[in-house]
C-alpha cells in the first residue's frame, strides 16, 4: 500500500482568540450576498414512514435506505411515490448484510452500502427492473485483521473512494482505489480531540471536482479543502468557528447543520432552525471561488435535503404514518 504524507488541516487545533501562524487559514464569518425566499413547487407523499438517513433521487426513481425493516433498500417511482421493488436484507447469508452503513455513490442510478463485519462495500444499481447485486469491493483492515472503523464512504469515480474513519482516539480520511486495493493517502483531521469521542465532531462530507467540503453537525463550521488524488487534502477556507460541544451532555447538544450536498459547482448546507432536527434555511457556497453566495429560505422545514437530476432541491420530512418529500425549483 502506498501511503502519502499526512497533510495537516490549517485551521485545526486553534482556540478562538489565539494567534495563528503566518499562512494559516482563519475562521471567517460568512457574508451571504442575498436572501431568497423559495416556495414548494411540488410534493411527493409515500404512505410509509422510514427510519432513514440515506436516500437518493435518480432518473424517475427514489431509492431509500430503510433501517426499520429487514429489506433495507426500497425503490419508488418518482414523482409518483409507488413502491417498485425492494431488496438487500439483513442477515448472515452470503448476499445479506450483518451491519449496514450508507455512503454516497458518484451517479444517480447507484446506491452505495457497506458492511463493516463483512469487510465489503457494494454499489447497487436501482435503475432497472430489479436491484442488481454487484461484485463486492474489499474494505481495508487494520494490523489485527479488523475492518477500519469507517463512518462514511464517498465514491469519487469508478475506482476511487474517500473513506471517513472515526476511531476512539482519532479521525481521518483515506483515499483508496478499492478495485486495486491501493491506499493513495491518509489525512488526519486534527480538529478532533483524541481524548474525546468523535460524535461532537461529526460532519457531512461531499466531494465535487477538486473540492472536498466538511460541514459539521454540532459545530458552527464549514471547511473547504483542495482535493487531489496525488497530493491529498489541503484546507482552503474555514467559515464559522471551532467551538465544539464536547463538554456538554449529548442530550443538550445544539444542531447547526443537518444536511449538505454539492450540485453544479455549489455547496448547499441545510441549517437547523432552532438547534433541533428541522431547518428551512439553506446556505449556498460557490465551490470554485470558495465563497458564500446566498441564503435560501424554504417555506417548509425539513430534516434532510438533497437534489434531483434536474438540479431541483428535494427535502425530506417524516410525518406520522407517511413520508413527505418536498420539491423546490432552484435557480
Amino acid at each position: 500500500m502506498l501511503l502519502a504524507g499526512l497533510l495537516m488541516c490549517a485551521c485545526a487545533g486553534k482556540q478562538q482568540g489565539e494567534e495563528r501562524a503566518e499562512g494559516e487559514a482563519e475562521y471567517l464569518t460568512p457574508k451571504f450576498g442575498e436572501e431568497q425566499a423559495m416556495a414548494v413547487a411540488d410534493s411527493v407523499v409515500i404512505a410509509e414512514q422510514f427510519k432513514t438517513y440515506n436516500w437518493k433521487v435518480g432518473d424517475g426513481r427514489l431509492a431509500v435506505q430503510d433501517m426499520s425493516n429487514k429489506d433495507i433498500l426500497k425503490v419508488y417511482s418518482w414523482p409518483g411515490g409507488e413502491r417498485i421493488m425492494s431488496g438487500v436484507n439483513l442477515g448472515q447469508g452470503p448476499d445479506e448484510f450483518v451491519v449496514i452503513n450508507g455512503g454516497d455513490a458518484a451517479d444517480d442510478r447507484h446506491f452505495l452500502l457497506y458492511d463493516i463485519m463483512k469487510r465489503s462495500a457494494m454499489l447497487f444499481d436501482f435503475s432497472g427492473d430489479s436491484i442488481r447485486n454487484p461484485e463486492p469491493l474489499d474494505l481495508f483492515v487494520d494490523a489485527d485483521g479488523r475492518t477500519n472503523p469507517y463512518t462514511y464512504i464517498t465514491q469519487v469515480n469508478d475506482s476511487l473512494y474517500l473513506m471517513k474513519m472515526d476511531s476512539f482516539d482519532k479521525s481521518s480520511w483515506q483515499l483508496a482505489n478499492l478495485k486495486s486495493g491501493e491506499l493513495k493517502w491518509e489525512h488526519d483531521n486534527p480538529l478532533r480531540n483524541p481524548e474525546l469521542a468523535y460524535s461532537p465532531y461529526d460532519f457531512i462530507q461531499n466531494v465535487e471536482g477538486e473540492t472536498m467540503a466538511a460541514v459539521y453537525r454540532y459545530i458552527n463550521l464549514v471547511e473547504l479543502y483542495d482535493f487531489s488524488e496525488a497530493d491529498g487534502l489541503k484546507l482552503s477556507k474555514c467559515f464559522g468557528d471551532n467551538k465544539d460541544q464536547s463538554e456538554i451532555p449529548e442530550h443538550d447538544w445544539v444542531n447547526y447543520y443537518l444536511a449538505a450536498f454539492a450540485c453544479d459547482g455549489k455547496l448547499y448546507c441545510l441549517r437547523s432552525s432552532d438547534g433541533g432536527e428541522e431547518g428551512n434555511v439553506v446556505e449556498v457556497y460557490d465551490l470554485a471561488k470558495r465563497e458564500p453566495m446566498k441564503r435560501i429560505v424554504l417555506d417548509r422545514a425539513v430534516t434532510d435535503l438533497r437534489s434531483d437530476p434536474q438540479g431541483r432541491l428535494v427535502g425530506y420530512s417524516p410525518k406520522e404514518e407517511a413520508s413527505v418529500f418536498y420539491i423546490w425549483n432552484a435557480d
